[in-house]
């Protein structure tokens, strides 16, 4: 008996090698198609493969997908994922809906089947902000962007320059408040001075006398800049105090710091608007023939009499935190002064820096408060006299 069950189970694993071999053989004969025709597959030990379409040569965004730019790869059959192409036919004549590399899985939302859906996936500049981060635009000249020398993808420190004043935590005003004084009833004669446009008080003055305070219990007036509030000091010649107010309005306290450091520059100037999403790439290539002005004259210009304009940038996009973005935006609307330190290239260290104010360089760098002397220079000099200062606001010609 017992032989005999072993005799049966022999036959059933024999029976069983043979089904086995018969399959592979018959795959191997189909030149790797099943028995159904359907998916060619390859068997490797225990894995079957299949064959996927991937990327062979790059596919620029809008680019037409060519059977040259495809290529297959061997696959394990259950790690395939809905959207993979498998077979090079299918994806031929569609777009690129961004930059494809080679060696990349040819998925169906890489691509579009016109240049009209290419609007809905964003610009191509966001590709490359990275994940938490925001690009913000801010103004630029000559000075903050280091002579124009600024180029995409270098990375800056961002210095911030702001002005401070005192003012009134109650009014909100510019210190020092100005004086009024209120009227008794009965007639009364006062000085007043009017308010010029700047709001200084330097306006005309009057002298009013009015009878009809006898009917008012009380009436303030304003002084103007002769009601400016000042301080008493006692004169140490006369030994007599005396009430000193100011002759000009407050000067503003100037502070600079490091605002931020090792910023990427995601863009210097504004962005191709027309060469871009907007472009229509079914479109024929420019300076074809085509454009309504030429049509049929064949009038071009000599290549010595190409003319081409130097566009100096006046705003430059940053790539910043969004809390960084924010601190920018607010220092843009409040009138601060940013300016653009260039970093050498790979260095990404982050150095301390204390902020800048008239104190700090009169310490830190040894600057003594001259002395008053008994004489002086004639003519005699009220604002520093720089060269070429005309010049600082005016766009720099091309190089010749």
């Amino acid at each position: 008996m017992r032989l005999g069950r072993l005799l049966v189970f022999l036959a059933l694993i024999l029976g069983i090698g043979l089904v086995a071999v018969y399959v592979i053989m018959r795959t191997m004969s189909n030149g790797g198609e099943t028995v159904d025709g359907e998916t060619p597959v390859q068997i490797d030990g225990d894995t079957i493969l299949s064959e996927i379409v991937i990327v062979a040569q790059h596919i620029p965004r809008g680019g037409i997908v060519t059977e040259e730019a495809l290529t297959t790869i061997a696959y394990p059959a259950n790690e395939i994922i809905t959207g993979m192409y498998l077979d090079v036919a299918e994806p031929v004549g569609l777009r690129a809906r961004y930059d494809l590399q080679p060696g990349v899985p040819l998925m169906q939302g890489n691509l579009v089947g016109s240049s009209n859906e290419l609007s809905a996936t964003g610009s191509d500049w966001a590709l490359l902000i990275p994940r938490g981060m925001v690009a913000i635009a801010i103004p630029v000249d000559r000075f903050s962007t280091v002579a124009y020398g600024l180029r995409d993808g270098d990375h800056v420190n961002v210095l911030a320059t702001v002005l401070l004043t005192d003012i009134d935590p109650d009014f909100q005003t510019i210190l020092p408040n100005t004086t009024s004084g209120v009227l008794q009833p009965g007639p009364n004669i006062f000085y007043t001075r009017d308010i010029d446009v700047q709001g200084n008080g330097n306006g005309q003055s009057n002298l009013i006398y009015s009878d009809a305070m006898r009917n008012i219990v009380a009436q303030a007036f304003s002084g103007g800049s002769i009601g400016i509030q000042g301080r008493t000091e006692l004169d140490p010649v006369l030994n007599q105090p005396m009430y000193i107010v100011p002759i000009e309005r407050q000067r503003p306290r100037m502070v600079s710091q490091t605002l931020l450091q090792d910023i990427i520059v995601l863009h210097v100037g504004n962005f191709d608007i027309a060469g871009s999403e907007d472009v229509d790439l079914d479109a024929p290539p420019a300076g074809d023939g085509t454009d309504g002005a030429n049509q049929g004259t064949g009038d071009t210009l000599a290549e010595e009499e190409v003319v081409t304009d130097v566009v100096f940038p006046d705003i430059i996009t940053l790539i910043v935190s969004p809390q960084d973005a924010v601190a920018l935006n607010y220092l843009m609307l409040s009138g601060a002064n940013l300016n653009l330190a260039m970093r050498s290239g790979g260095d990404d260290s982050r150095i301390f820096t204390e902020a800048v104010t008239l104190q700090y360089l009169m310490d830190q760098y040894n600057i003594p408060v001259p002395a008053k002397l008994p004489y002086g220079l004639e003519p005699r000099v009220d604002e520093l006299i720089s060269p070429g200062k005309d010049d600082f606001n005016t766009e720099v010609p091309p190089p010749q």
